[in-house]
């Protein structure tokens, strides 16, 4: 049995999107002993020491990145269309249309160029030669990460089209506005077996507006959550948790990035307690431990280059204020509050969900409504800082909860898989 993971974590940088990814195979392996499972990732060596496994194989990401250039099948008749947006849709209707002849097309295409296939023959055997696609878990669907969006819904499609079990798993779905990927988007996940998402909040209205059949669609919470409940301490930390994520999709102003970090120092300060840094991307530009060093060298800045070291730190907090998704994942999953802050429509989407799933304990501070000098972020903070030995319990129930449906969910995918490869 031979499954393709595609994933929201092909360099591996990011510590909740590798949480995702490892307890997403933990869970197909122990269901799946068998299994051969190919993951999409740009640094094998990496992914082997995340997850240490014989029955799990690297595929480049330059091949699947290959495989989806525009214009690969059709090359220059997209001249014939009005625009780029049609020769795309059409070019993405042959695909699913007559996907084996299309795939062979594309191959050809490229070695009548003189290109280099190697790596994109291994992902189409990969894919040609899987029983089932997984799309792991993450927020990669969505407008600001619009390429990779469209390469695995367009490789899921495919793989439906091809008579292959797909699954996807513990997603954040949206916001997605732009026309042609809502069309990819609306057309590929009404083609898959099942949907798993993490909160019935955005992604669960996405899913009823493009018709998608409700069987299919499980509420499962973050996969990330077992990782971090298992790894709960004893007793409440005392820390006061910071990250903040500066990039182009969370819209954090520079005064407020200012004020957020100075704010919290001076009220760990009066609080008598220290200021833990809680970093979860190591990616380029929007490092979470810089961002937090460099207004605040005095804080403890950890070197948390694992999700198992990202997860020790939020445990260790009594309250985590972050812009940052999993670093709230992982602290609610251990009893710990969490404020979230953002500044865009995805993060608000985001956190919103999270704040549907956990309840008490879980709150969001919107930057955009408010000034930095109005003095409510500091509120925020005092209050849930006051509340949260209360929320704790509730934080611990509501996590077992969701790792039960989750666990229910990856039943439920491993049986289709089972099932589907007995009718092929």
């Amino acid at each position: 049995m031979k499954i393709l993971v595609e994933n929201s974590a092909y360099t591996l940088l990011n510590m909740g999107d590798v949480a995702m990814l490892q307890v997403a195979l933990k869970r197909l392996q122990a269901r799946l002993p068998s299994a051969s499972f190919d993951v999409i990732t740009r640094d094998p060596l990496l992914l082997s020491k995340h997850i240490e496994s014989e029955n799990i194989h690297a595929i480049p990401a330059d091949g699947n990145l290959h495989f989806h250039l525009p214009f690969n099948l059709i090359g220059g008749l997209r001249r014939i269309f009005r625009s780029r947006e049609t020769a795309i849709n059409i070019e993405r209707l042959l695909f699913l249309t007559a996907p084996q002849q299309a795939i062979r097309r594309v191959l050809r295409r490229r070695k009548q160029r003189q290109v280099k296939t190697d790596e994109l023959e291994t992902f189409v055997t990969a894919l040609l030669q899987a029983d089932a696609v997984i799309c792991t878990g993450g927020g990669y669907l969505t407008d600001d990460f619009g390429d990779h969006a469209e390469r695995a819904l367009l490789t899921a499609a495919i793989a439906a089209k091809l008579g292959k079990h797909v699954s996807f798993l513990g997603q954040g779905i949206g916001p997605i506005r732009n026309r042609s990927l809502n069309k990819l988007a609306r057309r590929s996940l009404r083609l898959a077996s099942s949907i798993g998402i993490r909160e019935n909040g955005a992604s669960l209205d996405i899913l009823r507006n493009y018709g998608v059949r409700q069987d299919r669609v499980w509420v499962t919470g973050d996969d990330a959550i077992e990782a971090a409940y298992d790894s709960r301490p004893d007793t409440m930390g005392k820390g006061l948790g910071i990250n903040l994520r500066l990039s182009h999709y969370a819209g954090i102003t520079p005064e407020w990035r200012c004020h957020f970090l100075t704010s919290l120092t001076k009220q760990a300060s009066m609080l008598g307690v220290e200021c833990v840094s809680v970093p979860i991307s190591w990616h380029e530009g929007e490092a979470d431990d810089r961002v937090v060093s460099s207004i605040m060298p005095e804080s403890k800045i950890a070197l948390v280059h694992t999700p198992a070291a990202s997860i020790n730190v939020a445990g260790k907090c009594r309250l985590v204020v972050t812009g940052s998704y999993h670093a709230g994942v992982f602290a609610l999953s251990q009893g710990v509050s969490v404020i979230g802050v953002y500044a865009s429509n995805y993060y608000a989407d985001k956190f919103q969900g999270l704040m549907r799933q956990f309840g008490n304990g879980c709150s969001g501070f919107d930057l955009r409504s408010t000034s930095p000098k109005s003095g409510a972020l500091e509120a925020a903070v005092t209050a849930a800082w006051e509340r949260a030995d209360s929320n704790r319990e509730h934080l611990l129930k509501i996590a077992s909860a969701q790792i039960a449906v989750g666990n229910a969910y990856y039943d439920s995918v491993a049986n289709g898989i089972i099932n589907s490869i007995g009718r092929n």
